[in-house]
Order: C-alpha cells, then sequence, then structure tokens
C-alpha cells in the first residue's frame, strides 16, 4: 500500500462525526489512526449539531472518503439517510452487529473496528479509489 506513489495527491478521508461526543471522538481517533498510517489526509471535525451540516461540511471539503464517527447503536437512525446524499467511498467507524446488514444496504462499504484486517481493508480502498481514478 503506497497511496503516495499511486496518486497525485493523498486521498483525502473527512471525519463525520456525529451524535454522542464521547462515542465520535473515540471513533474519530481510531480512523485517524488506521487510515492515517496509510498516507491518507485526515480532515477532522468536532462534531456536527444536524446532518445537514455535515454534508454541507462534507462536499466542500474535497474529500474521496467519508468516515462516520459515533455510536454504534445510533448509526441506524441517520446513516441511512446520509449515504443517500453522499458520494465516495463509505467507511463505518465501528462494530453495529445488530443494524450491519441495513447499513449495508444503505451503502457501507466498510466497517472498520479493532480486529478487522487492516491491510486488506486499506489496500481495498486504495483499489476502489483507483478505479474511480480519484486524485491520479
Amino acid at each position: 500500500l503506497e497511496n503516495e506513489r499511486h496518486f497525485s495527491k493523498k486521498p483525502k478521508v473527512f471525519l463525520f462525526t456525529y451524535g454522542d461526543v464521547t462515542m465520535r471522538r473515540a471513533r474519530a481517533g481510531f480512523v485517524l489512526n488506521f487510515l492515517g498510517c496509510a498516507g491518507f489526509e485526515i480532515i477532522d471535525n468536532l462534531g456536527f449539531d444536524t446532518i445537514d451540516e455535515g454534508i454541507d461540511a462534507y462536499r466542500n471539503s474535497g474529500a474521496d472518503i467519508l468516515a462516520v464517527c459515533g455510536a454504534d447503536n445510533e448509526y441506524v437512525t441517520f446513516v441511512p439517510a446520509l449515504f443517500k446524499q453522499i458520494d465516495g467511498v463509505k467507511i463505518i467507524a465501528g462494530n453495529p452487529k445488530k443494524d450491519k446488514d441495513i447499513l449495508k444496504q444503505a451503502g457501507a462499504d466498510y466497517f472498520i473496528y479493532t480486529g478487522v484486517d487492516i491491510l486488506r481493508i486499506l489496500n481495498d480502498i486504495s483499489k476502489k479509489l483507483s478505479e474511480k481514478k480519484v486524485n491520479i
């Protein structure tokens, strides 16, 4: 995985921080480390008061990837509506086991959490971006 060699600029990851303050910050830190180690540019946020505020910020960021950072039990309440309004690679930070199928159907490309195969996911994301000719 060598993003800087494959892309003319670093792919951008937008952290969509929403909901429970403690969980969104913890998950944002996890995503920062998970994707940052592969050379992705991370756009962190303190949190959004509304979904629309976060969508506007994402669209204005020029990001290629949206990583939703919040609490597992809250994702099903807002992620399906969120994903209908955005393009790009969509990541959920966490392992919302009981809602995973709903979130996959809504468009989640990846779920990242402790214990996943980090190298496989990072390579898959890079491949997906390359296929979409993002930033190359």
